[in-house]
């Protein structure tokens, strides 16, 4: 514990060491020596360290400093003593600021050379023309005029700092080191007195408190080196402000009415069907759908703003195209800032339909009729729905750390979704950090808090098809390895060493599990935004998601020509072979989404109850009732 510290003590060792608070002296900034001297002030004074003695030393300087400013009038503090034990002390400190002007004051400037003495007393003029019209324009446009003409002030410093420089150089000669030149300097900077003045005397000041000592300032090779300097880096100042002026708007984009993508392209793309299919990635049909369900969201009310449609197809091609909001600009010709709004504000807007589109099913009705169609179009009785979990890649946000780092060192989002039969998403969780991995994101989110609440109206287990005598087993989701086996979620058997019953159920769960990846794919191949890191912020990004969630729904609902569905995987009629979709060979097989990580921490804490439900699947894969004609051959 740190003892009592005896202040005035403190403070007489500090008055004695002269180089931790004289700026003047040889050894101020000799880092060693001041913190030796600290060292033996914190020791002597009984400071707990050495960060302690100069936190105190700082405070009292501070305080000295707020009680010798001087008062402002009528403050009501006029005449007051001010009650400080360490005022006296301290006054140490006013004695050393006293000093230091009486050292310049009393250069005489009779030897000035008459040359250098009239350009220091010089007046640099300026425009008055903002004074002597201050009754005419208005505060703000003074403001205003005042802001254009700070460059010419600031040439105007520095073409007085450019004189003062070389009448300097040229008179080096004519003194002498004993003369001491730089307080020579220092005395006739001290006669500029107008305000432009003021400003070249703190820039030359500045210069000459780079030399670190006394000494230094005798040394006038030293001394023309400095203005060498001064007068190189005035001139780099002014390159670096040779800027040119900013344009209300961009000659480019003032070309936006007659040479736009939106005026030229687009109109003429809607007379071709198939190529606007392309470039949308709907068709006409379609997107004037969808433009009239989200018209009144992104509608503007200012008449010169951009138009529904136009503000849906650069949405669109955003999310098609994953082009950079620098190349829509230079297309549509919008700029990138109005891009970014129309972009998160559509997808706004499109999200707002996910209660149509994308939609849990809340009855028992709802749940049987997805399980029949898994039932009869995958073979999977009382599967409800397939479930799997993706990483969506970001730019590195700011500030965020670790948070969005995944395994695969992105940075990314996680994106879970449950699909039915139809490849139809009918949940989805975005938002999670990349780090997480599978049974975290899981048991983080709705779905999971909804099964186990039962708030979902899944029907009661019953019975396995064909057979009536056999134990009750509950609806299931299939998932894969990534999540933890329940009564709810039914997953493979891991390892190696499988019983071939075992290899059988694997085969049956993972082609049912195949819709959700087959949803996966159609996404990123649409929609390619997703096959590269998303270039917006985080809120951006989440949104962008879930709009690509909605559109992916949109299609499957509204389209007449099933050109979604056809570009999944299919198996031959006769030997059930497995052909890869469009969307595989367009992707190159690449894999279009990094999967959650795998963490098999959860593996022991499985219930009970969920591996006899896994078994007694098994059995059934395996007998006559519940087999296949076609899956000995497919493990």
């Amino acid at each position: 514990m740190s003892t009592k510290i005896d202040m005035n003590l403190f403070i007489e060792i500090i008055q004695h060491n002269e180089l931790i608070w004289r700026k003047g002296h040889g050894d101020h900034k000799d880092k060693n020596k001041n913190d030796k001297i600290w060292l033996m002030i914190a020791e002597q004074c009984g400071f707990d360290d050495v960060k302690s003695a100069k936190q105190k030393w700082k405070h009292l300087c501070d305080y000295y400093s707020k009680l010798k400013k001087p008062k402002a009038s009528g403050s009501g503090s006029d005449g007051k003593d001010v009650k400080w034990p360490y005022l006296n002390l301290m006054t140490f400190l006013e004695e050393e600021k006293e000093n230091c002007s009486s050292r310049i004051d009393s250069i005489q400037t009779t030897s000035i050379p008459n040359d250098v003495k009239d350009l220091l007393n010089c007046t640099i003029s300026m425009s008055s023309s903002d004074d002597e019209n201050e009754k005419i324009f208005t505060q703000k446009l003074l403001s205003k005029r005042r802001r254009l003409s700070d460059t010419d002030k600031d040439d105007a410093v520095d073409n007085c700092i450019v004189e003062l420089a070389k009448q300097i150089k040229e008179n080096l000669n004519d003194l002498s080191p004993n003369k001491q030149f730089g307080l020579y300097v220092g005395s006739e900077i001290k006669n500029l007195s107008t305000p432009l003045q003021n400003e070249a005397k703190t820039r030359i000041m500045n210069l000459l408190m780079e030399l670190k000592s006394r000494k230094s300032l005798l040394m006038l090779p030293g001394i023309l080196k400095k203005l060498d300097l001064l007068l190189k880096l005035i001139r780099l100042r002014r390159m670096r402000k040779r800027k040119k002026k900013r344009l209300w708007v961009h000659p480019l984009l003032s070309k936006q009415p007659t040479e736009g993508e939106f005026v030229v392209l687009f109109q003429q793309l809607r007379k071709d069907e198939e190529k606007f299919y392309c470039y949308s990635r709907m068709s006409c049909r379609e997107f004037d759908l969808l433009l009239a369900q989200i018209k009144s969201k992104i509608e503007l009310k200012s008449k010169r703003g951009v138009s529904p449609e136009e503000q849906l197809i650069i949405c669109l091609r955003f999310f098609a195209t994953g082009m950079q909001y620098r190349a829509l600009e230079y297309s549509f010709r919008r700029s990138r800032s109005t891009i970014s709004l129309i972009v998160k504000r559509v997808s706004k807007a499109i999200w707002s339909l996910h209660e149509k589109y994308v939609k849990l099913p809340s009855s028992n009705e709802e749940w049987k009729n997805i399980a029949n169609g898994f039932e009869k179009r995958w073979n999977m009785p009382l599967c409800i729905g397939a479930l799997d979990g993706k990483l969506v890649r970001l730019r590195k946000p700011n500030n965020s750390g670790s948070l969005y780092h995944d395994y695969k060192h992105n940075f990314s989002l996680n994106m879970l979704a449950l699909c039915d039969f139809r490849y139809r998403i009918i949940y989805v969780d975005v938002g999670e950090y990349g780090y997480k991995g599978d049974a975290n994101v899981f048991s983080s989110s709705s779905l999971k808090a909804k099964l186990n609440d039962n708030l979902l109206n899944i029907p009661e287990p019953t019975n396995l098809p064909g057979l009536p005598d056999s134990d009750k087993i509950n609806y299931f989701i299939v998932a894969d390895a990534a999540f933890p086996l329940s009564l709810n979620i039914m997953k493979p058997f891991s390892g190696n060493a499988l019983s071939h019953q075992q290899r059988i159920y694997n085969y049956r769960i993972s082609r049912a599990r195949r819709v959700i990846e087959n949803v996966f794919g159609i996404m990123c191949v649409k929609w390619r935004i997703l096959l590269k890191p998303i270039e917006t912020n985080i809120e951006s990004a989440n949104w962008i998601i879930r709009a690509i969630i909605v559109l992916h729904n949109f299609l499957i609902d509204e389209s007449t020509t099933n050109k979604t569905l056809s570009m999944v995987d299919h198996e031959t009629e006769v030997n059930r072979d497995l052909e890869n979709g469009e969307w595989r060979n367009l992707l190159s097989g690449s894999e279009p989404l990094p999967s959650i990580q795998q963490i098999q921490n959860h593996a022991r804490n499985w219930p009970v109850e969920a591996k006899m439900m896994r078994e007694n699947l098994t059995i059934y894969f395996n007998s006559d009732i519940g087999s296949v004609s076609w899956q000995e051959k497919m493990v």
